[in-house]
């Protein structure tokens, strides 16, 4: 009996400690960084940046947005799996959650979260 009562206590435990760690990951966001900052000694980490998106391109099932800061720093940023891919982008503020990954010899950001910034 007692076996039982601690079986269901520790799958209570987990359960909480699982809610918990999906609750932070939700919340704990890096915090900005300028583009200016972005190096390839950063391959891999998760940064956040805000800017204006100057342009993009459409390739079907993703998008490449060039987003730039106020010191008209420039960087790409990719989006896949994204809502509204159909939708302009261009001339409007965001800011960027994603991974700096390199393309080409080039730096850029995939994006996990993207929201657009109320002016």
């Amino acid at each position: 009996m007692e076996n039982a009562g601690l079986l269901k206590l520790s799958f209570m435990v987990s359960i909480a400690g699982i809610l918990i760690l999906l609750f932070l990951s939700e919340i704990m966001q890096p915090g900005l960084t300028e583009i200016s900052s972005i190096s390839k000694s950063m391959l891999e980490k998760s940064v956040s940046i805000r800017g204006v998106a100057v342009s993009e391109k459409n390739l079907g099932n993703f998008k490449i947005i060039e987003l730039c800061d106020r010191l008209s720093m420039c960087i790409p940023v990719t989006l896949s799996g994204k809502k509204n891919l159909t939708d302009s982008l261009s001339g409007k503020e965001f800011v960027v959650a994603g991974r700096i990954a390199e393309y080409k010899n080039e730096l850029q950001i995939e994006a996990d979260k993207i929201i657009e910034v109320d002016k």
